[in-house]
């Protein structure tokens, strides 16, 4: 067991929002930039956790788009906090499951001793990168970030458990932006390739996959995590798709036991994680000692599983 805990959590939602189909979606405006929005939820995240940033001993940009290709948005948010404290910040990137990336190699930091306090970003502008051409996906991803302070626990009454990730590279294309990297860089981009710079999913190809790589991740969970399923109070899964209802189903999952707010907020991206967390936490459905399961697929694919006790 990482003896660590969620000391604090911040939210920042776009101010508008858009409907598909009476789901709403959250889109940020010219004057909320991806910068701004992530900066705003690291602040509200040490007010939550009555931490100012000299207690934060690291920064982990836990983001999929980056602000920029360089530097990594760690340290660009570093710069907007407290340019004159000289901590480490570095990007980790799992796309869609990065803050339980995150959070999994900063419990064994915390564990070595060589942080005491970690702040994570995550959150995405997914709005800019998406296609109106594939309404599937242009309809489905919301804006907004989500920051946590990690901190070391002195007790057991609050660490991780399990955690776990596997990739199953057959479905690296099936969501991707292909453009914009060396693949395909900018000086590259013209009228005939310009929708290759934009994110592009495979509804249905991923969605036969991630039932897949979620029935696996669950035979993996009973068979090497040291608590039950049946200990878990609260399973906070990425609000992936509208597909969610059907996937708890084939895991066996009650509906009382689960967050899904895919209709209202959408897919979140790197937010997506945190944000339900956050949800179940501020609605009173994940109290203090409860053990959590977080999980969640991931472009490349890739699947993750993490039992916490909050």
């Amino acid at each position: 067991m990482q003896k660590v805990k969620i000391s604090g959590m911040g939210v920042y939602l776009p101010k508008e929002t858009v409907e598909f189909h009476g789901a709403k979606r959250f889109r940020a405006n010219k004057d909320e930039t991806h910068l701004f929005m992530l900066v705003e939820s690291a602040k509200k995240a040490l007010e939550d956790s009555h931490m100012t940033i000299d207690d934060i001993d690291c920064i982990i940009g836990a983001v999929a788009f980056g602000l920029q290709p360089l530097p990594c948005t760690a340290s660009l948010i570093h710069e907007a906090l407290s340019p004159q404290k000289n901590i480490p910040s570095f990007d980790v990137n799992s796309t869609c499951t990065s803050f339980i990336t995150a959070l999994d190699l900063v419990s064994l930091m915390i564990e070595q001793g060589r942080y005491k306090n970690v702040l994570i970003v995550s959150g995405d502008l997914s709005s800019i990168a998406l296609n109106p051409n594939e309404p599937h996906s242009y309809e489905l991803f919301s804006d907004g970030c989500v920051s946590a302070v990690i901190s070391k626990s002195e007790t057991k009454d609050h660490g991780i458990l399990y955690a776990t990730q596997f990739t199953y590279s057959k479905g690296a294309h099936f969501t991707e932006v292909y453009g914009g990297g060396t693949t395909l860089s900018p000086h590259q981009m013209n009228l005939s390739n310009k929708e290759k710079f934009l994110f592009h999913m495979e509804g249905k190809n991923a969605i036969v996959l991630a039932i897949q790589m979620g029935l696996e991740l669950f035979d993996d969970i009973k068979k090497n995590s040291p608590v039950p399923l049946k200990d878990i109070q609260m399973f906070i899964p990425h609000q992936a798709s509208n597909a969610l209802d059907s996937m708890m189903k084939r895991l066996h999952i009650p509906d009382e036991k689960y967050i899904n707010i895919v209709k209202d907020y959408g897919n979140m991206v790197s937010a997506s994680v945190p944000f339900s967390l956050y949800y179940a936490i501020d609605k009173g459905k994940v109290k203090r000692g409860d053990l959590v399961l977080l999980m969640g697929t991931a472009a490349g694919m890739s699947v993750n599983a993490m039992i916490f006790k909050y």
